[in-house]
């Protein structure tokens, strides 16, 4: 998928519709009929209220690739009241490849229109899914909720008697990941891989899974190839940097996370890790920028306060050091990390006896290094 494609699907996941569009709207010029286009192009649009106008662009995605679309103009049509039309896209819906689980279209709020129609109730009178496709579900349903050990047994048991499809493969290795079963998880998604070598998601769980092994140079492989095999998922982007990280690669690291920012820049999860080699190579502006909304988010978070601490110390800004490290003993008087820190600041501004203060209380806690900065600033 060309850039632009990410660009507008990250625009849309976060809200930015405006923006969506003219991301999309880029990517339709050069290929006015592509149906991922057209149906992207029709989600946004439906997002924003014009519904008669994604109804036009599902159609199309729709003529397409016979089936795409369907599920959204029978969501169209269900908002509009049309339980006869809305029952019959979605039963094309569920004869298509793409057709999504049961639950997820049941509990879609633009079919609450028509749920008590005869229509809706006549339509899943009939058992859409086979066998394989209801395990998938229910194995997702549970690695999602943290429900490792009933999706290892689910397919545990499915394994036993079924060919073992890559997909029953990938899920495993994620339950056995959650359960921190790597050596078995790396078994299960390289026979995954095995069978399904050009399933970009595969290539990035294998790297997750590598990383969690402490493997970062093999690591770092799969996820050159999650980035290949996508067309540049800039989602791949954080995997590849935390394995970059583990290799000893700061900046690489920080520049793999400073791209995925740029696409998502809301992703709190990730504006830490970014701050924290942000700090790391020196680049303490970039590091303030990101480590303040999460600040503003959680204000008690003494990670997060230590962290920018240390950016306003780098910086030659020691007042707003002391502040943020006091903050943090507020809460967690007996940091004693937390207590040099503050020392350090209260030094360079020239406070000796509240920098000593500090310094006697962390050697007092036990910290070795503070024991020999004492030493060599307040007894001499």
């Amino acid at each position: 998928m060309p850039e632009h494609w990410y660009r507008s699907v990250a625009a849309f996941e976060n809200g930015e519709h405006n923006l969506a569009l003219v991301y999309v709207d880029s990517c339709l010029s050069k290929r006015q009929t592509n149906p991922d286009f057209l149906l992207l192009k029709g989600q946004i649009l439906f997002a924003m209220d014009s519904i008669d106008a994604s109804w036009q662009l599902f159609a199309k995605a729709d003529e397409n690739r016979k089936g795409f679309g369907a599920l959204w103009l029978a969501k169209v049509e269900a908002i509009k009241g049309n339980a006869v039309t809305a029952t019959a896209f979605l039963e094309q819906h569920l004869l298509s490849a793409y057709r999504i689980s049961e639950s997820a279209i049941v509990t879609d709020r633009a079919f609450a229109p028509i749920l008590g129609s005869a229509e809706w109730k006549t339509l899943w009178l009939t058992d859409w899914y086979n066998s394989a496709e209801r395990t998938e579900f229910e194995a997702s349903y549970h690695i999602g909720k943290g429900e490792y050990d009933l999706a290892l047994d689910l397919l545990n048991e499915r394994l036993a008697r079924k060919s073992k499809r890559s997909s029953y493969l990938a899920f495993r290795a994620q339950a056995y990941l959650g359960l921190q079963s790597y050596k078995a998880a790396a078994a299960d998604i390289a026979a995954a891989i095995r069978k399904s070598r050009k399933r970009h998601e595969y290539r990035a769980l294998s790297a997750q899974i590598l990383l969690a092994q402490g493997k970062g140079r093999q690591a770092m492989e799969q996820a050159e190839k999650a980035l290949e095999l996508s067309g540049g998922d800039p989602k791949y982007l954080v995997v590849r940097a935390e394995a970059k990280l583990l290799l000893g690669d700061k900046e690489g690291a920080y520049s793999d996370f400073q791209a995925y920012l740029t696409y998502y820049p809301k992703d709190f999860g990730v504006l830490y890790s970014y701050a924290a080699v942000a700090f790391e190579v020196q680049a303490y502006v970039s590091a303030l920028k990101s480590i303040n909304p999460l600040i503003a988010l959680q204000p008690r978070n003494t990670d997060y306060l230590t962290l920018r601490g240390l950016c306003y110390q780098r910086i030659g800004n020691a007042k707003l050091a002391i502040e943020d490290f006091s903050r943090v003993l507020s809460i967690r008087p007996l940091s004693a990390e937390v207590l040099v820190n503050r020392a350090n600041a209260y030094s360079s501004i020239g406070e000796k006896e509240k920098a000593c203060s500090d310094l006697k209380q962390a050697s007092e806690l036990g910290l070795f290094k503070a024991q020999e900065l004492f030493y060599n600033r307040c007894k001499r």
